[in-house]
């Protein structure tokens, strides 16, 4: 198993790849309302945020599929685990940490965040994130 960052010149190669395991958490979470998916894609060919793909060698398969972004701050910058998808996240679980922290690290962040369904706050606190906020919404 790999774990690939896609150059946004690529993106658009790779896009039937990586679209089903991008739309599925956009569509669980209502999030696509205000991300719909052609919005994803073109941040992904803007370099506003980067695609990566998680994908299995020994069965030629696309696993999962996941977005970050830098975040700028006044003290600092944040790599954000903006959209995650995918099948069998207990294979890749620990390679998706790694790859993440390493990347945080690299480019100069001094946070790793994401936001969630609450769901998926037990598996970061596994990964020793600590939940620091709840947000609430209501469609108007």
């Amino acid at each position: 198993m790999r774990i690939y960052k896609i150059e946004k010149e690529n993106i658009p190669i790779v896009w039937h790849e990586i679209r089903e395991n991008l739309e599925k958490p956009l569509l669980r979470s209502s999030s696509i309302e205000r991300f719909p998916l052609d919005i994803v894609l073109c941040s992904l060919v803007s370099g506003d945020r980067q695609a990566w793909a998680i994908f299995d060698e020994k069965n030629n398969k696309t696993l999962a599929a996941f977005v970050t972004e830098k975040n700028i701050y006044p003290t600092g910058m944040a790599i954000n685990l903006f959209l995650l998808g995918g099948e069998n996240l207990e294979a890749w679980r620990e390679s998706l940490t790694i790859c993440l922290f390493n990347y945080a690290k690299e480019s100069g962040a001094k946070w790793l965040d994401t936001y969630c369904r609450r769901g998926f706050s037990s598996i970061l606190s596994d990964l020793n994130f600590k939940e620091e906020t709840t947000h609430f919404s209501i469609s108007l």
